[in-house]
């Protein structure tokens, strides 16, 4: 009888922890369409906007919630991609080639600052002498 006893909960463990599992996402990964690289610090965005958070090093997203889908995928110099699938587990991104204009900051005697990149992020903090310019 004890053995049937622990059979039985043998089963039901597993058939809860399947049904447990079932609804946690996968790893999802976001590379790039091409040579399948992972593409580290991708911003991924929930069905309302919210910042669902980047991809790490390895191209990897955090946890994504089946109500989050679906979800938009950004990455700088890429096409954004709206997955809707939970079942993905690999999103490519298509590379958008353009040719991007060169910026110039001159002073009237003398050439400042010369950019030829992108800026991804820029924030100013201010404190009582200084206005400090943060580019990422």
């Amino acid at each position: 009888m004890t053995s049937m006893f622990r059979y039985v909960l043998t089963i039901i463990a597993l058939v809860f922890s399947a049904l447990l599992t079932e609804g946690l996402a996968r790893d999802v990964v976001v590379v790039d369409s091409v040579n399948r690289s992972p593409l580290p610090g991708a911003s991924i965005f929930d069905r309302q906007g919210n910042s669902i958070g980047i991809s790490n090093s390895k191209g990897r997203t955090p946890y994504i919630a089946d109500e989050s889908y679906p979800i938009t995928v950004r990455y700088l110099g890429f096409k954004e991609r709206i997955v809707t699938a939970t079942n993905d587990d690999t999103v490519a991104l298509q590379e958008i080639v353009s040719e991007l204009p060169e910026v110039v900051i001159e002073s009237r005697s003398h050439k400042v600052m010369h950019i030829l990149a992108y800026v991804r992020e820029y924030s100013t903090l201010t404190t009582y002498t200084d206005t400090v310019f943060l580019f990422r």
